[in-house]
């Protein structure tokens, strides 16, 4: 959508700021894999107080991590566009994307973990639901507030940031039902906090890996291929999305079924 109705400089302009986003969804990792795999494993075994407070413990901690996101990303804001997008063509369609992006990444943060936790409480369907829900509402929103409105970057960041807020809602509703998971007084904490980032650990690696990776190409295309390679690249970005769709789907199904699993001793 950014790339037929704005510019292919717009579309390279977004895709610089995929490390960015790359490296937030990192550290929601650090936390939330842990935390889905904890959960599932205390409900296995009937432990729903213990698994009420590790949902806790999580959710303090991505809201805290969403937080942090924000003031250290503002922070460091010239010196992290600078270094991702040296181009000055391309520079002010990444600055204006990322900052509403950056804005709106506690929303991410909580999207991401909310889904993992309502799939290993028991309904995936919602799920889904939110998931194409949000999709559908980010698309219309996009050619919306571009075509109509000629709101540009800014309206592709402005959709994702509301597809990432329904999300939240929709989700946020399956705690209303009795006997799902809820916030309570957390025990352990600290005990809590370190297993979370002892599971999430590997899978933290892995992913800010693939953060430096997209980082350090774009870098190069930029210095060594110009603005156009960089829109090259920025094409291929998206088309590994489709197999990022695969994998995280897998991961996120897998998890909580072997966590649940493990914790009824039935693995």
């Amino acid at each position: 959508v950014v790339g037929r109705l704005v510019s292919a400089e717009a579309l390279a302009g977004v895709s610089i700021i995929q490390p960015l986003i790359q490296a937030l969804f990192s550290l929601s990792v650090l936390f939330v894999v842990g935390g889905t795999m904890m959960t599932g494993v205390a409900i296995g075994n009937g432990e729903r107080d213990k698994a009420n407070s590790i949902f806790t413990v999580t959710l303090a901690c991505v809201v805290m991590l969403g937080v942090a996101f924000v003031l250290g990303a503002f922070t460091f804001y010239d010196q992290i566009l600078s270094f991702l997008c040296p181009s000055t063509t391309l520079r002010p369609f990444a600055n204006e994307y990322a900052g509403i992006i950056v804005l709106g990444s506690p929303f991410y943060l909580l999207s991401y973990m909310l889904q993992c936790m309502v799939t290993v409480d028991g309904r995936p369907r919602l799920v889904t639901i939110s998931v194409i829900v949000g999709n559908v509402v980010n698309l219309l929103l996009n050619i919306i507030l571009i075509k109509v409105f000629d709101a540009g970057v800014a309206g592709a960041a402005v959709g994702t940031v509301a597809m990432n807020v329904l999300n939240v809602a929709i989700l946020s509703s399956h705690f209303l039902r009795k006997g799902t998971m809820s916030i309570v007084i957390p025990q352990k904490v600290k005990d809590t906090i370190k297993q979370l980032l002892k599971n999430g650990l590997p899978e933290f690696v892995a992913t800010s890996l693939i953060a430096v990776q997209m980082a350090v190409g774009v870098r190069i295309a930029s210095i060594y291929m110009g603005d156009a390679g960089v829109v090259v690249l920025a094409v291929c970005t998206q088309l590994l999305g489709f197999s990022m769709i695969f994998l995280s789907g897998t991961l996120n199904t897998l998890q909580p079924m072997s966590a649940i699993l493990k914790g009824a001793n039935d693995g």
